[in-house]
């Protein structure tokens, strides 16, 4: 199961404006099945900051929250977020692809190629292990 979010955000949050998501509704999810959350938006994975983890890391660490995530440490273009989107759903729905350090690996590179910058992709990062696998 996938979750995908792609906009605007903040370390704590989707959307900085309206708050669609954040750290502090990660406690409430139910998921019977944990996810992969895609947070193609600025700074969600802001993993360097030692008073709070980021949104990223919240869901990563929930015991209802995500198997993984892929989100961004630095501020992202969401024209360079788009392609990544692009590959990583071509990457699992069109491919096959499960693994997720394949499936973030293989976006990036892509997306490299199709002119997203070297720096952005430097900024997404997989929280949780490469080798899961999604069902």
């Amino acid at each position: 199961m996938m979750s995908n979010y792609i906009g605007h955000g903040t370390i704590d949050k989707w959307s900085i404006d309206k708050g669609l998501f954040k750290s502090s509704d990660v406690e409430k999810l139910n998921n019977e099945q944990l996810i992969f959350a895609l947070m193609l938006t600025c700074i969600n994975g802001y993993f360097i900051s030692s008073y709070a983890y980021s949104l990223a890391e919240e869901m990563v660490i929930a015991k209802t929250g995500a198997i993984g995530v892929f989100a961004a440490s630095n501020f992202t273009y969401l024209w360079e977020n788009a392609i990544l989107a692009k590959y990583i759903f071509d990457s699992v729905f069109k491919q096959g692809n499960r693994k997720l350090g394949l499936i973030t690996t293989q976006a990036k590179i892509k997306a490299y190629e199709q002119g997203a910058s070297a720096e952005v992709l430097r900024m997404f990062t997989l929280f949780g292990d490469p080798a899961l696998r999604l069902k």
